[in-house]
């Protein structure tokens, strides 16, 4: 599950890739809450993958077209 707020502050609520996961959020001016169930056990890659994946499927609902967006 991905949820962005396009008109946040720049934060994360996470423990998971908090790391990058901060730097997304705070240049692109968006809060960010990210929940990922994963076997980390077996393999990281997949895991970070995925997260990629519905992060960006999540952005792009949630600027539609584009049209109008500056930054």
């Amino acid at each position: 599950m991905v949820r962005i707020y396009l008109d946040g502050k720049g934060h994360t609520r996470l423990s998971f890739f908090d790391n990058m996961l901060s730097q997304i959020a705070r240049h692109s001016s968006f809060n960010l809450l990210v929940h990922v169930d994963s076997d980390l056990h077996v393999d990281e890659d997949y895991t970070i993958n995925d997260t990629a994946l519905a992060l960006g499927a999540s952005l792009l609902e949630a600027v539609g077209d584009k049209r109008g967006i500056k930054r």
